[in-house]
């Protein structure tokens, strides 16, 4: 846990983050970074359930963010295509849970690899948001999978660089 109030300007935060930062730097701690298991989530006072996420990986920083999308409401489990698609930088992905429970959104390339959890926890039931900071990945094609109340979609996007 760090708090990192002073790395934001607006709403993008920067900076270099060290084993003096608090936690050990371990053997353990490198082999998660390279296998790309570790993230970031933001908690905020507005959200502190966490609201802003980050895949993080050697060189490469995956940036997203899942907020309520207004009207929130559902009317059944939907994935809709991401906007805009293809896309440079940036891109928004939105869905919709029927029910409150685990959700999963996750990003994999054409190789079927993960590159990026966008969404993994408890959201109670209504209609969402992702946004999908690509950076440090290649452009090409990914899949993004949704996964929630025992339900899978699919859908494909097109990353240009």
């Amino acid at each position: 846990v760090r708090t990192i109030t002073g790395d934001f300007a607006g709403n993008t935060a920067s900076g270099l983050w060290t084993a003096s930062d608090g936690q050990p730097l371990t053997t353990a701690l490198v082999q998660q970074l390279l296998e790309g298991n570790l993230y970031l989530n933001v908690h905020t006072a507005a959200n502190p359930g966490g609201e802003i996420r980050g895949q993080v990986g050697v060189n490469q920083v995956v940036v997203t963010a899942v907020e309520p999308a207004e009207g929130a409401g559902s009317e059944g489990f939907t994935l809709a295509p991401n906007h805009p698609n293809p896309f440079a930088e940036t891109t928004t992905i939105a869905f919709a849970v029927p029910r409150g429970g685990p959700v999963a959104l996750r990003v994999f390339n054409v190789l079927g690899q993960q590159v990026a959890t966008l969404v993994d926890e408890f959201l109670p039931a209504g209609q969402y948001r992702a946004t999908f900071r690509a950076d440090g990945l290649a452009a090409g094609v990914y899949v993004y999978r949704l996964d929630a109340a025992g339900q899978a979609l699919t859908r494909t996007t097109t990353l240009l660089r």
